[in-house]
């Protein structure tokens, strides 16, 4: 019969995951030594990335994750953070459209304008929204656009407004009933061909009539 140290040596190597009662789980390798740090060379494991989201638009490819947003164009790759300009390093959502680049991050919406020679590279086609241009939270999820509306979802309710009018905060709809903030983030969203809008969240699927105001679930 093995003793409980013959045991943890035997696990060294193995990937062990841990999790408490709410749900928040790690996943690591065990490692063990005796008398000395580190055991071997200390080497970081690189972890392949969690690619949020993928968007082209005349002829670059976003791919968005956790930190930022990598591109690929002309067989070049280059990396984006809020160092450049993105709102925040934590991208969730990237769409493109008509020469423009919506990503949708930790700290609020950020539009890349595709105008220009190396447009990534000019500082003022990057354009960034939180609070106080109309968002009803700088947390944003989710984004579709449709009719020339882009529709944002956030981490504390929903935002509308027209393409052609991102910098006129009168033009902003903002849908914060509580019904909506209950249902936190808004994960995905999406909207139909009659105006209902789609909204994915941690508790289901629902649709949301902007016009009445009427929010259902479907699953």
């Amino acid at each position: 019969q093995k003793t409980a140290y013959e045991m943890l040596r035997s696990l060294v190597g193995s990937e062990m995951c841990i999790r408490d009662r709410d749900g928040l789980s790690a996943n690591f390798t065990l490692g063990w030594s005796d008398d000395r740090f580190p055991f071997d060379d200390n080497a970081r494991i690189n972890l392949p990335n969690a690619v949020a989201a993928i968007a082209t638009v005349d002829g670059y490819a976003f791919f968005a994750h956790a930190a930022g947003v990598s591109v690929y164009h002309d067989g070049d790759w280059d990396l984006y953070t809020a160092a450049d300009g993105l709102s925040a390093n934590r991208v969730y959502d990237v769409r493109g459209v008509e020469g423009r680049v919506f990503f949708a991050t930790a700290g609020g919406l950020t539009v890349l304008d595709l105008s220009g020679d190396s447009p990534l590279a000019r500082v003022e086609n990057w354009h960034r929204y939180s609070t106080d241009a109309g968002l009803p939270n700088s947390a944003v999820h989710s984004l579709a656009v449709t009719d020339g509306t882009l529709w944002i979802g956030t981490e504390g309710g929903i935002a509308a407004v027209p393409l052609d009018s991102l910098d006129e905060p009168e033009s902003w709809e903002i849908y914060v009933s509580q019904e909506i903030l209950d249902l936190g983030p808004i994960r995905a969203i999406g909207t139909s061909s009659a105006g209902t809008v789609y909204l994915g969240t941690d508790h289901g699927l629902f649709a949301f009539e902007p016009e009445t105001g009427e929010l259902s679930p479907m699953s």
